[in-house]
């Protein structure tokens, strides 16, 4: 894992702007940092070695001098790649997985991608055609940010490094909303006008007039003619797949971990690395004070079953906690388990350098609630349309209930009722409190967050869509910044492309139904691990959120919402934001509002 940046046709004749850029990144990459030119290239990488700890330096420049190549990110089968260019000629002056993108790409052109198993974010400049290429991994698990100013191009892991080489600066008011009403920034864009993000499973070409961003990997993977597998077939199959998947995310010459939640995935993920290992495995969990949150203790039992070395955190934050979480973030990110993942990850890198993970496994075995419910209210429409809504409304303190009530009050068409499920604030809430001049047009929102399909299964639908949109958006922008914050290299075997494609020739009815969630995965897991209860209400991996905004993080939240600067920024209303804050404070919660916007404050006084 690193950091990389890079500039193509800079005025600058030296290297001193990589070098700045780079230098902003050495939390990516602590081990070390290399800029280097060929012709109107200069790349950089903050290097954090994993493989070939001695020689596996970047950027690559081949021997004729033609090509340099720099990527973050780690190639599973590099060295079956390499085998093979050694049979075809090619000679290796290291034992790492960067030559082996260099040497691919001479091989193949820009159809290397396609050899690829792994996460990546890579970056190539052809001094023969004077093109420039951005790659980004299939899933999006590695970020790719540039900007470009007339013919010269820019790009980071981070926005942090471009920030240094943008001189006017305009905000994406629609991100804003974006922020405030799902908690994270769809790609490409950012918060920044002049900043974007090469897309999933894309790559960008720059040069010779040519400035485009090409498909090369597309989520075709949710199939809805699926083998005739019997479910005990489906099982055995599920569990040689996951296995493989874990083993080739084994190789490492760096102490090696898994983050143990004590859900199904990352217990299954904890459970073949056991099985794997000839050594005890090191496992971490978070905890809480609070039980509604706490999940550690499910982690512990896992552990033991297991017999891991497992360390558990409980975290008790102090303002010192929240100003540091808030300044690592260089793109506003809400979604407050960052919060207990940087600080998981913290303790974590004492231990280990790369660490393996659940990440994708709601996403691609359906394991979120609203893939039973969407479905359900579709076929409802008539019915619905007969009862006076209102009377469906109601109050109540349990999630899955109240998830039910608020989409019984969306619109019929299932555009509208996805949209509805993943926000985490809703028009209603926004309006007084968010200025007019950070809404969005509903129509637009949909579409942004809806891409039209000819699937006719709902259930892939709404996995497809998750797999588009919120996991790379939210939960592979919140794994990536907490574990690259701290110099960890983190692995998700449920993201092998390899394995998810594999699992399109399982039956959805395996997957979610109509009285189950990730039911396959479920029964593995109680297969595996005997004496845990994986078919318990899933608890997801929240904070205390609202109890800490009333005491921790009560006085930074007044400061920033309350400031001068929030007040004459003109994206909230400042009475609104008051009154809100006197809500919270006596008791009524009103977090959904007041974490979002700060997250989006604290940025603004931060990186504006």
């Amino acid at each position: 894992m690193c950091g990389i940046a890079g500039s193509i046709n800079s005025s600058d004749t030296n290297n001193f702007p990589v070098t700045n850029m780079i230098e902003l990144l050495d939390h990516r990459g602590p081990d070390s940092q290399t800029v280097f030119r060929l012709g109107p290239a200069t790349f950089g990488i903050s290097r954090l070695a994993v493989v070939d700890l001695e020689n596996g330096r970047q950027p690559i420049v081949n021997e004729m001098k033609q090509v340099i190549t720099v990527f973050n990110g780690e190639i599973y089968n590099f060295q079956e790649l390499r085998d093979f260019l050694i049979n075809r000629g090619y000679i290796f002056k290291s034992r790492g997985d960067a030559e082996v993108i260099s040497n691919l790409y001479l091989e193949y052109g820009i159809n290397f991608i396609e050899k690829l198993q792994g996460m990546f974010a890579i970056a190539i400049y052809d001094l023969r055609s004077d093109k420039t290429y951005l790659i980004r991994d299939r899933f999006g698990k590695k970020p790719l940010f540039y900007y470009t100013k007339g013919d010269t191009l820019y790009f980071s892991s981070e926005p942090r490094s471009l920030f240094k080489v943008i001189h006017s600066k305009s905000i994406n008011i629609a991100s804003v909303n974006e922020v405030m009403r799902f908690g994270y920034i769809k790609a490409p864009h950012s918060m920044l006008k002049e900043i974007h993000s090469v897309l999933p499973g894309s790559y960008l070409i720059f040069g010779n007039a040519i400035n485009q961003q090409i498909k090369y990997w597309d989520f075709d993977i949710f199939n809805e003619n699926s083998s005739p597998f019997t479910k005990s077939e489906a099982l055995d199959f599920l569990n040689d797949e996951i296995r493989k998947s874990v083993k080739i995310r084994l190789n490492a010459e760096r102490p090696i971990g898994v983050f143990l939640s004590g859900g199904v995935d990352s217990s299954l993920v904890t459970s073949y690395v056991s099985e794997i290992s000839s050594s005890p495995v090191k496992s971490f969990s978070i905890g809480f004070d609070n039980r509604l949150f706490d999940e550690s203790n499910f982690a512990s039992q896992v552990a033991n079953i297991l017999g891991t070395e497992h360390q558990t955190i409980i975290l008790n934050p102090n303002s010192n906690d929240l100003e540091r979480v808030l300044g690592h973030l260089d793109q506003p990110l809400a979604d407050s388990s960052f919060f207990a993942s940087y600080f998981l990850n913290e303790a974590a890198r004492n231990h280990i350098v790369v660490a393996l993970g659940g990440d994708g496994g709601d996403e691609i075995m359906g394991g979120y609630l609203r893939y039973q419910i969407i479905p359900l209210l579709q076929k409802i429409n008539q019915l619905l349309k007969l009862v006076e809504i209102s009377n469906l409304y109601f109050k109540t303190n349990n999630f899955y209930l109240s998830r039910i009530s608020d989409l019984l009050h969306s619109a019929s068409r299932i555009e509208d009722r996805y949209v509805r499920a993943m926000e985490i604030n809703h028009d209603e809430s926004l309006i007084g409190f968010l200025k007019q001049n950070c809404f969005i047009d509903k129509k637009l929102l949909n579409q942004t967050f809806w891409d039209d399909n000819q699937m006719s299964n709902l259930r892939y639908k709404l996995m497809k869509h998750d797999a588009l949109n919120y996991l790379p958006g939210d939960l592979l922008v919140k794994a990536d910044l907490a574990s690259m914050a701290h110099g960890i290299e983190l692995r998700s075997p449920f993201l092998d492309h390899n394995f998810v494609e594999s699992m399109s020739s399982i039956p959805l009815k395996y997957k979610v139904n109509s009285f189950g969630t990730k039911i396959l995965l479920k029964e593995l897991a109680s297969l595996r691990i005997p004496n845990v209860d994986f078919y318990r209400k899933k608890m997801g991996f929240g904070i205390p959120r609202a109890d800490w905004l009333r005491g921790p993080f009560k006085e930074i939240m007044q400061d920033t919402l309350l400031s001068k600067q929030c007040r004459q920024r003109g994206w909230f209303n400042p009475d609104a934001v008051e009154n809100k804050i006197n809500d919270h404070l006596s008791g009524k919660n009103q977090d959904n509002l007041l974490w979002p916007a700060l997250i989006l404050e604290s940025w603004a006084q931060q990186w504006i």
